[in-house]
């Protein structure tokens, strides 16, 4: 994850408190993943601090940026109006120098001088690991300068301050960051404008936030964040059927861990691998959705904070996707008209979407038109063909039609004579159902075949089959065996 330009980002879309008012925000940036009931890694994380002061509005212009001036036209309302001489204006990365840009209004700087950055300093910050007197790293200056206005007269110079400073912590870092980044209040100094000796300080108030479970006492607090789904995780996997509603379930977020002008984003999303054949790995399919092919992604929503749960209705996805869930909170609290602390937790969760017998009888049109609704529970008969619904589901027949019968049978080895009997499985069915063999002598009693059983092994269970051999030869006649389905 790119941390810096996902918060430069997220600043793009934050208006300032007043035009030309120097903001310094504040960003200590965590990413988590979990991976079952109480496995939480960390995937990295990172301090961002970006100080502005000035404001430029881009207009609408079809042909700008552009190497030469354009007068106003109707694809150009305004006109390219600002001529760019020093940084990146639109945020792109790349330096708009000597390019022609059309803005709609523009502020100065009035607080905090451009390119100085070897006179920005932490001079006060809670004791911490953190390096001083840089405060995390060293600072980039990508300040702007625009000459405006080139349509209307008179041209005159607007320099836009912007400071920025990215002390990044990989996975193996987090320790450093938890001692780096404490709670407490920082000042950082600042060139003053139309002063070289008196630096302008800005107060910033970092409050404690949430964290990972568990923590770094080792043992759960109200505020360290987990996944409540005990039993729903499967090789690092949440499972979850796309065809009926599923409640992701959490705790962490309570009144220590939150204040009120906290947010909480929920979204999920997808990416597609070359395998699909379609697109090309790593991409993503952004809105207007087609109907009939399930979005890539679902987009952040804003959900309630403190929050402990989100619930995701039926047909977002198909049965054998696999998505990221995706659970972001964000801190908002402007501690002084010059700060703003902007921090971020991120708790990411894998999710395998399976089918389970409760959805495939939902979504049966058959199923759902007959009035007797037992005849469609898991153990009932629907067809009357004397095998289950659940036993048809598993075993691949249709338990609607009766002339759609499971037909497996165990074959005898023919260069040992063990028994051997082979269970082809519903694929993505995931852990939800269980399939078992029993074995009987007198076809009345039937004992189920475990692992420790002395007379049978279970030689092979995987995503596509489920086998048993007896572990001596036996007669034909003592080879009687049968599937058992359980839901789990």
């Amino acid at each position: 994850m790119n941390f810096k330009t996902s918060f430069l980002g997220a600043l793009a879309l934050t208006p300032l408190l007043s035009s030309g008012q120097a903001i310094l925000n504040f960003s200590d940036q965590k990413t988590y993943r979990q991976f079952n009931d109480r496995d939480l890694t960390f995937e990295g994380g990172a301090l961002n601090l970006a100080l502005t002061d000035g404001n430029a509005q881009v207009a609408g212009c079809l042909f700008a940026p552009s190497l030469l001036l354009i007068p106003p036209n109707l694809t150009c309302p305004l006109g390219t109006t600002g001529f760019v001489t020093s940084g990146d204006l639109d945020g792109d990365g790349i330096r708009d120098t000597n390019l022609y840009f059309s803005i709609a209004s523009i502020q100065r700087a009035i607080q905090v001088d451009p390119f100085q950055t070897s006179r920005i300093r932490l001079s006060a910050a809670p004791p911490s690991s953190l390096s001083r007197p840089l405060g995390g790293a060293s600072w980039v200056d990508s300040s702007i300068v625009i000459w405006f206005n080139q349509i209307t007269f008179p041209i005159q110079a607007f320099e836009l301050t912007q400071y920025t400073s990215t002390r990044g912590y990989g996975v193996n870092q987090l320790e450093d960051q938890l001692d780096e980044i404490v709670p407490g209040t920082y000042i950082f100094e600042f060139p003053r404008i139309n002063d070289t000796i008196n630096a302008f300080p800005i107060r910033i108030s970092h409050l404690q936030m949430i964290e990972a479970w568990p923590g770094r006492g080792r043992v759960p607090g109200p505020n360290e964040f987990t996944m409540l789904h005990d039993g729903d995780w499967v090789d690092g996997n949440i499972e979850v059927d796309p065809t009926v509603f599923f409640r992701f379930n959490w705790r962490g977020f309570n009144g220590e861990s939150t204040i009120a002008s906290d947010s909480t984003f929920f979204s999920m999303q997808r990416t597609f691998d070359s395998d699909d054949g379609l697109f090309p790995a790593g991409f993503v399919v952004f809105p207007p959705y087609n109907p009939i092919v399930p979005p890539a992604q679902r987009l952040p929503e804003l959900i309630s904070t403190p929050s402990s749960s989100y619930e995701l209705g039926p047909g977002f996805a198909v049965v054998g996707d696999r998505w990221t869930g995706n659970i972001t909170f964000t801190r908002n609290l402007f501690s002084t008209t010059n700060s703003r602390d902007a921090s971020s937790r991120t708790f990411l969760f894998n999710v395998r979407f399976v089918e389970t017998y409760e959805g495939f009888a939902n979504v049966n049109a058959n199923f759902s038109q007959f009035l007797d609704e037992d005849l469609t529970l898991a153990n009932a008969d629907y067809d009357g063909d004397g095998a289950t619904n659940i036993e048809e589901f598993g075993l691949q027949t249709d338990p609607i039609d009766p002339a759609s019968v499971p037909n497996l049978a165990p074959t005898l080895d023919p260069l040992t004579n063990q028994c051997v009997f082979t269970i082809p499985k519903r694929p993505d069915v995931g852990s939800r159902l269980q399939y078992q063999v029993q074995f009987t002598t007198d076809r009345v009693n039937y004992t189920t075949i475990t692992p420790t059983s002395p007379d049978w092994l279970i030689e092979l269970d995987d995503e596509e089959f489920y086998r048993v051999r007896s572990r001596a030869a036996v007669p034909d006649a003592t080879c009687l065996l049968r599937v058992k389905l359980t839901q789990n």
